[in-house]
């Protein structure tokens, strides 16, 4: 630490307020929940707003700064710009005078002070950093000039890291899109000397036909085993697949295992190496994701088990790059509630185009992993530029709360 800088506990300069707003019927309020908040830059997300508020929460003014106490391992806090309520699992303090409070927020999303939060936190589902603990956490404390200048450098450097990361998310973004246009093209038949094609009213090139998946594949499901019953649970070795794992291009192992008596008593069944998983229903982009299965393994109901069988074996790389083009187009067809579900009806009905000759169709794969596979490579620069440029920020605030060279 820089000499003439004192240290200080976090609570002497951030005063934590206890402010509660207790509603007596539903108001419209700003509210930040944990969900609202970035992780690591101090940002709100584009969902925060107002919203219903019947329950109680922490009332926090403009100026405040918002520390996520819950799974501190997340980053998560935000100097408000206006009032409004928030999560009780956010802990809030009011900058006193002696303290800028850009200054402080950046200390708090410093890659030490989240490591060590997150080192001290109780529970284990939902592990939670103590009031006690951030309060008694040593704060260095530079003069109030010195902290303003050491923020003015710090958000001349991020500016420029922003800048850069933004162009970066950018490029992913047109690489995205190109993807998507690859994959809509090759099932229109464009990518496959288009020129000789007719096209017909649906699009489709004229010799395609179009044929219901469950006319050239068995679709099945699979179930939960009850889970108290020990005996289809305990020492199983039975890999057991939920949906969650289809967000993968490939299914190479399984969180949870079965036992051998659950695959006979219950509605499991084993799944076979090359079987295509289409995930049913799963929370957020889960739903539609298509998966091949490399290993065997049973499934739970919210995946469809697609198994091809003779000359349809030679289909499945055409028809997983087909789901995965039509992800979006199969979440819509989806029906129910709160969470809406596809079914093995909508998979066994679904409509493959498939041209006339297996020369044209592996044609059609070739080249979308041909011109994906550059999409792959260039995304994976970016991804690691983007997180040398998260190390990078780290860095800075790490010099500069030792009072080293960034400022």
């Amino acid at each position: 630490m820089r000499e003439g800088w004192q240290t200080c506990k976090l609570g002497n300069v951030l005063l934590m307020k206890k402010d509660k707003h207790k509603p007596d019927r539903t108001e419209s309020l700003f509210y930040i929940g944990l969900e609202h908040i970035e992780k690591g830059t101090g940002r709100l997300t584009e969902t925060a707003g107002v919203e219903e508020i019947n329950t109680v929460k922490n009332a926090y003014k403009s100026g405040d700064i918002l520390y996520g106490k819950l799974r501190p391992y997340l980053n998560k806090a935000h100097l408000a710009t206006q009032d409004g309520v928030c999560s009780t699992d956010i802990l809030v303090f009011e900058p006193s005078p002696k303290i800028d409070p850009k200054f402080a927020l950046n200390f708090i999303l410093s890659r030490q002070f989240v490591n060590d939060m997150s080192e001290n936190t109780s529970g284990v589902n939902l592990p939670r950093v103590s009031t006690k603990y951030v309060q008694n956490y040593r704060f260095p404390l530079p003069t109030l000039p010195e902290q303003k200048n050491i923020v003015a450098k710090i958000e001349e450097l991020f500016s420029e890291l922003d800048n850069g990361s933004a162009n970066l998310q950018e490029a992913r973004r047109k690489i995205d899109i190109y993807r998507q246009s690859v994959l809509k093209k090759a099932f229109e038949g464009e990518l496959t000397n288009p020129c000789r094609y007719e096209i017909d009213m649906r699009k489709h090139p004229k010799g395609w036909k179009f044929i219901k998946m469950g006319n050239i594949a068995k679709i099945g499901t699979g179930a939960t085993p009850k889970r108290g019953h020990k005996a289809y649970w305990e020492n199983g070795t039975v890999p057991w697949v939920t949906s969650g794992a289809v967000n993968n291009p490939y299914v190479t192992s399984a969180e949870e295992y079965i036992t051998n008596r659950a695959l006979q008593e219950t509605n499991c069944k084993i799944a076979l190496p090359g079987s295509l998983l289409v995930a049913m229903y799963g929370e957020g982009k889960t739903r539609g994701k298509c998966s091949e299965l490399k290993i065997e393994a049973a499934t739970n109901q919210a995946i469809a088990i697609i198994t091809l069988e003779n000359e349809a074996v030679m289909l499945k790389s055409y028809l997983k790059w087909f789901f995965i083009m039509n992800y979006e187009n199969i979440r819509l067809l989806s029906s129910g509630g709160v969470q809406p579900n596809l079914n093995l009806s909508i998979i066994k009905n679904t409509s493959i185009p498939l041209p006339e000759t297996l020369e044209e169709q592996t044609q059609i794969v070739q080249e979308i992993e041909s011109r994906l596979s550059v999409c792959d490579k260039l995304i994976e620069t970016i991804d690691t530029s983007l997180k040398q440029a998260e190390a990078l920020r780290q860095s800075i605030l790490k010099k500069a709360f030792e009072g080293g060279a960034c400022c």
